[in-house]
């Protein structure tokens, strides 16, 4: 009985394999252990990283909150599970020893990891899943557009285009103080007018009133 007990303990801190992508939208059998389905992943998980690392019996899931799942090809998880956000695709791209700007959005680097191919680089590396604490009830899957699409070129110039915009105080502050300065120097250039004998003269109160007593005197009987 001592045995058995000590085994079990043993076993549940053995490191366990990562369970493999299944892209199904049905449950498995044995799904979430050795295999996982897209469905299940989707439906029960959010995506918390890459790692190296392996967990063990009592931190895997089932009996712990914890997956790690091992795809194909990057391509096969992005493709499966659209809740990725942005920071998750920047950490993958330096993961994969993408290069990344600040530039670029989220639709980029998503299609950037879609037509990597890893190499000696990327080394074995393990996506790491977290169970939620309640099911998602909208999970749906939409395909995607094929990578740098039409659309996805589109998103690109305007992130580019939105990244001009988007410049340092410092830039908008100089550019601010140069405009001014011009404008200066463009007032204080002495820039000749010539008179225009079809606009009116203007006059002072002076000018008004002796016209008014003229006018007075020659109306007088």
């Amino acid at each position: 009985m001592a045995a058995s007990s000590s085994s079990a303990v043993r076993s549940q801190h053995q490191f366990v394999p990562p369970a493999s992508l299944v892209i199904a939208e049905y449950y498995l059998i044995d799904d979430g252990a050795s295999v996982v389905s897209s469905f299940l992943l989707r439906r029960l998980f959010e995506y918390q990283g890459v790692s190296r690392a392996r967990f063990t019996a009592s931190q895997q899931y089932p009996a712990g909150v914890f997956l790690t799942v091992s795809a194909p090809t990057v391509r096969h998880l992005i493709d499966n599970f659209p809740m990725m956000t942005r920071a998750h695709f920047e950490d993958l791209a330096r993961s994969h020893s993408l290069s990344v700007k600040l530039c670029d959005t989220r639709d980029y680097l998503r299609d950037l990891l879609r037509v990597h191919v890893c190499n000696h680089q990327c080394g074995d590396l393990l996506f790491v899943f977290k169970h939620l604490l309640h099911a998602r009830r909208h999970f749906d899957l939409e395909p995607l557009p094929e990578p740098f699409s039409e659309s996805s070129k589109r998103t690109w110039t305007l992130a580019k285009a939105s990244s001009r915009a988007a410049r340092s105080d410092i830039e908008r502050m100089s550019t601010r103080a140069q405009d001014s300065a011009a404008h200066r120097r463009y007032l204080e250039s002495d820039v000749f007018f010539e008179d225009d004998i079809h606009f009116p003269t203007i006059c002072t109160m002076g000018d008004k009133m002796n016209i008014i007593a003229e006018w007075q005197d020659r109306m007088s009987p």
